[in-house]
């Protein structure tokens, strides 16, 4: 079952509106993802972010909410949704304010039982140049978590710093080669 194969981690701070349209594009009836297990990765948000998601969980039990002691910033929000939380074979983050367009996801869920190493969730050229430009965009690359080795963590750590912590991943892929899938529509 493949939702038993994805971590979806959401990631959010003080952006309560955001993540409610967000979420209700994942649970929405017509959302290919709406039984699979969210995590919405909270930096301590303070403006009734808490409130939002109880209201969520009460219908949708396979919504999980973590909550940070402290507010770690965005980037380290991201190192942690890609190596501390993911505990199946994939891993997707989300950001608080993404829209979804599900028509092409049986592409996604198809390189996923493929077992590709990166599944791109947004068309572009097959080329290196244009994999890296276009996961810079977080939510664009459901990864494999056994390629997150304890380097690439340790690069992803050490990115932080450069707003990027999520692109060492992409390059290691890049550079070793490992198979990409690049679907015919955005996600």
């Amino acid at each position: 079952m493949l939702k038993n194969k994805l971590d979806i981690v959401l990631i959010t701070y003080n952006r309560k509106e955001y993540l409610k349209n967000t979420l209700d594009e994942i649970f929405d009836s017509n959302s290919p993802i709406r039984d699979f297990d969210v995590t919405v990765l909270d930096n301590a948000s303070t403006d009734g972010t808490s409130e939002l998601i109880k209201s969520y969980q009460s219908v949708h039990t396979n919504l999980k909410h973590i909550i940070n002691k402290k507010n770690i910033g965005g980037c380290a929000n991201i190192a942690k949704a890609l190596v501390e939380i993911p505990s199946k074979k994939y891993v997707w983050v989300l950001c608080d304010n993404d829209n979804y367009e599900w028509t092409a996801w049986n592409e996604i869920e198809k390189a996923i039982t493929e077992g590709y190493d990166v599944i791109m969730t947004r068309k572009c050229d097959n080329k290196p140049s244009q994999i890296f430009y276009e996961s810079a965009f977080l939510p664009a690359c459901i990864y494999k978590t056994d390629i997150i080795t304890d380097t690439i963590a340790e690069n992803i750590y050490d990115n932080i710093k450069m707003l990027f912590p999520h692109l060492p991943l992409i390059a290691k892929n890049i550079n070793d080669k490992n198979s990409v899938y690049i679907p015919s529509k955005n996600i």
